[in-house]
């Protein structure tokens, strides 16, 4: 079942797009659409796409290419997708299962007070949570780089953070102690892919199990030659005064 509406994000949209002709924006802005009506799973299909966007199969071809480019979405299997679309998706279902599971517990619950029937439904925590806010932070840890968006202006966009972070790499521990020292050293950064590496190794070692430590037995010393026995010789000497 497709659905009947998504959630938009002006500002990220027009940031994310900012470097983008109006021609590939409308594109992409009836892309999504389309993809949220096929619940994040739209079939690659070239024919289907262009004439529901209004445009030639080779048109959208072209423009499918630099989508990709843009990194706007991704084909893989034959299925177009879009990460800010699957995470929505994800948030949706779990929504979803939460008030199934309410449903199914309601007659425990037939004496209490019910909400009016025009109170609205919560909505799903949106994505950009997962930032808190702290956008200008991410911006600021790159330093002098950030000069770059303007020519690469995939470094406006924070989808490779927000992976970090849903996968558990903490801000301050992980992220932006990595992000400002990597910068501080390197010449030129034109995307956040380039601190993947680094950000997760700093993950793995703040959640590494400290090393055991072994208890340290000492041995007893070794008598050498007769030594044992002239000591028990003395010892029974000694018993004997």
């Amino acid at each position: 079942m497709s659905l009947p509406y998504f959630k938009m994000y002006p500002r990220d949209f027009f940031e994310g797009t900012a470097m983008m002709d109006g021609e590939l924006k409308g594109a992409y802005s009836l892309l999504l659409s389309l993809i949220y009506m096929h619940r994040g799973r739209l079939p690659d299909d070239a024919r289907y796409i262009s004439g529901h966007i209004g445009y030639s199969v080779r048109k959208w071809n072209k423009l499918r290419s630099e989508l990709i480019k843009w990194g706007k979405i991704k084909s893989e299997n034959d299925i177009i997708s879009n990460l800010r679309a699957d995470k929505e998706e994800i948030i949706l279902r779990s929504y979803q299962d939460k008030q199934a599971q309410n449903g199914r517990t309601s007659n425990k619950n037939k004496d209490l007070q019910k909400p009016p029937l025009n109170q609205p439904e919560p909505e799903p925590e949106p994505i950009t949570t997962l930032l808190g806010g702290r956008e200008a932070e991410f911006y600021d840890a790159l330093g002098k780089h950030y000069q770059f968006a303007a020519s690469h202006p995939a470094l406006l966009i924070l989808s490779d953070p927000i992976n970090w972070i849903a996968n558990g790499c903490d801000i301050d521990l992980d992220i932006l102690p990595t992000v400002k020292a990597l910068s501080s050293k390197a010449n030129r950064i034109t995307t956040w892919a380039y601190f993947s590496n680094a950000v997760y190794e700093a993950k793995a070692k703040r959640t590494a199990p400290a090393p055991e430590v072994k208890p340290f037995h000492s041995k007893p010393a070794r008598m050498v030659g007769g030594s044992l026995a002239r000591q028990q010789a003395e010892q029974a000497r000694a018993m004997g005064e």
